[in-house]
């Protein structure tokens, strides 16, 4: 493209939503351009970018992909509060031809409840096409990580089994050695194996402590950072 003339670049998906979603855009497999979350709103911004196809095209191929979503990713696409078709183009100093869109397009938009804006880029950049697709945001730590909540949910298992069978262990090592303690729980015993009872059981019930104050920490987090409904 000669400078001066002007470019269609691409086409944007804008969300915004009360749900985080992630999912969505695992679904869609687009490239994440913006991601965050701003007064209770998940927003991001998805791009939709194929060097060799027309503005129709780039269209159709999104809005086929939108509609063949299906679970979690579609009901997360019909909820948001935002579904808008961003278009991209650089701007020139020439007229350019027409970027046409076909009336099917619209339709196809239209009934999956987008809508249609235009964003125009001054053409200052020798590769306009760095202005929207140079740099990518990671997502934001409100979006659902699975990993993360997968790696929390087995540690809290751990260290409940773990306190769990400790504390069991100490109270039957007890009972065990009670004639020859007489009193497993005198703490000045001379005998150090009458203490090992106690460690035992107080670290069992430690552990389970932590166990159950990280599971109410996690979920008190999570009400208090829901969006409201």
């Amino acid at each position: 493209m000669r400078r001066g003339d002007a470019e269609f670049l691409n086409v944007d998906l804008d969300l915004e939503s009360r749900e985080p979603l992630g999912r969505l855009a695992d679904a869609l497999r687009l490239t994440v351009m913006f991601s965050t979350r701003m007064r209770g709103q998940y927003v991001m911004s998805l791009e939709g970018s194929w060097p060799t196809a027309s503005l129709d095209q780039t269209l159709r191929r999104l809005a086929k992909m939108i509609s063949s979503l299906s679970g979690d990713a579609r009901r997360l696409w019909q909820r948001a509060s935002k579904r808008c078709f961003n278009i991209g183009f650089a701007c020139g100093s020439r007229r350019p031809p027409p970027f046409s869109i076909r009336a099917a397009t619209i339709e196809a938009v239209a009934a999956l409840g987008g809508s249609i804006e235009v964003t125009l880029y001054p053409y200052d950049n020798p590769n306009p096409r760095r202005v929207r697709s140079g740099t990518r945001s990671q997502r934001s730590p409100g979006e659902p990580m699975r990993a993360s909540r997968i790696v929390t949910f087995l540690l809290i298992v751990g260290l409940l089994s773990w306190g769990v069978t400790s504390y069991l262990f100490g109270t039957e090592l007890a009972h065990w050695r009670f004639r020859e303690c007489h009193n497993v729980f005198r703490i000045t015993a001379d005998d150090p194996r009458c203490r090992a009872p106690i460690v035992w059981v107080y670290s069992g019930m430690a552990e389970v402590l932590v166990a159950l104050g990280l599971g109410v920490y996690l979920v008190v987090r999570a009400r208090v950072r829901r969006p409201p409904s």
